[in-house]
């Protein structure tokens, strides 16, 4: 009589299963995903999005975590394997335990090929998250004295600081320099990937030195916006995003995903705008979570679901636009859940930033 092979134990089996694009791939969660140190990104499996904010990552006992930052849902490997199949992971355990079985049996062959297999837009994601840390890393606040003063001036060097802001040096051939330096580190060819254009003889828009990091859900920078260091007319163009590489979170979206019941979550305009209200609030002891949206025009439910459940304060720009935004996303973050929405305006100036150096005045 052939022996029949002894079923893999659960604890061993959860260690086998840490090859976490394999396992995304097997579970059909790779499409969209995104790379993120030590897993990936991907649409969540709890709940309907368009955009990826469920985190797949190793945990410090190696193990497969699952969190999604959106609507809250985690869990291990076995979590993750019964949402996608459709398993009550207690009383259909046995099930699950044979899909992850079957699941280790193709990772250990798929293993680290799966992470190639991600799209040429999640590549250039990668490589604007690595060039981006490499610049910030290069280019701190305090070795730029006119982008630091000017920041001072606006009463927000403090918060810039605490969030990882940099400054490109002055002149442009230093800045240029550095930026030589990245593209040995990384390779023509992430430089390229990531956006940061630069001219044969120079950089583009030399004026933007301001460096602002984004980041996702998880914390980790996804692109760098760059800013005028000095005021600038309206019809002046303050900021630039990389070639394709606009953000897709709110700025500071991850202090809302690591704060499970704040007094409440604040969408603003952009991340000056946030790091003003930051300001006030500390100043007045308001416990609010601020969060910058990129846009008001394509405000998405992935942003609105971090409302769930908490009181949302649309405070955008006080002039008619911002009025009409904020009707507008009201209604998506009542959609989403949000258990009550409050139209907040500054007292004095058309945003925050204005509001902060006006109270300082």
């Amino acid at each position: 009589m052939a022996a029949s092979p002894i079923p893999m134990p659960a604890a061993e089996l959860k260690r086998a299963l840490t090859e976490v694009p394999a396992i995304c791939k097997e579970l059909g969660l790779h499409n969209g995903a995104r790379v993120q140190q030590q897993g990936l990104l991907v649409l969540c499996p709890w709940h309907a999005e368009k955009n990826p904010s469920c985190s797949v990552t190793l945990a410090p006992d190696g193990s497969v975590r699952v969190k999604c930052f959106a609507c809250g849902a985690s869990g291990d490997v076995f979590a993750l394997i019964a949402q996608v199949r459709g398993l009550d992971v207690t009383k259909q355990f046995g099930a699950v335990l044979a899909e992850g079985r079957r699941i280790a049996a193709g990772a250990t062959t798929a293993g680290t090929t799966t992470r190639t297999e991600v799209s040429d837009a999640d590549d250039a994601d990668g490589a604007r998250a690595r060039v981006a840390k490499t610049l910030l890393e290069a280019c701190p606040l305090a070795a730029a004295l006119d982008a630091s003063a000017y920041l001072t001036t606006r009463g927000l060097l403090d918060e810039a600081v605490t969030d990882g802001w940099g400054a490109l040096p002055e002149p442009v051939e230093d800045a240029v320099r550095i930026i030589n330096r990245v593209i040995v580190a990384h390779g023509l060819e992430d430089w390229q990937k990531s956006g940061f254009v630069t001219t044969p003889g120079g950089l583009t828009w030399p004026d933007h030195r301001v460096l602002i990091p984004w980041r996702d859900p998880s914390g980790r920078i996804t692109t760098l916006q760059r800013r005028l260091v000095r005021c600038a007319e309206d019809e002046v163009q303050k900021y630039v995003f990389p070639r394709g590489g606009a953000a897709t979170w709110p700025y500071g979206i991850e202090t809302a995903a690591r704060v499970d019941n704040p007094a409440g979550i604040v969408f603003v305009e952009g991340a000056f705008d946030v790091l003003a209200l930051r300001a006030l609030y500390k100043k007045h002891a308001v416990p609010r979570v601020v969060v910058g949206v990129p846009g008001v025009a394509n405000f998405r439910r992935a942003w609105a679901e971090f409302a769930q459940g908490r009181t949302a304060f649309v405070a955008f720009d006080r002039d008619e636009a911002g009025d009409r935004a904020a009707e507008r996303v009201a209604s998506k973050l009542y959609t989403a859940g949000a258990a009550r929405v409050v139209r907040i305006r500054p007292a004095s100036g058309k945003d925050w930033a204005e509001a902060l150096l006006q109270e300082a005045s």
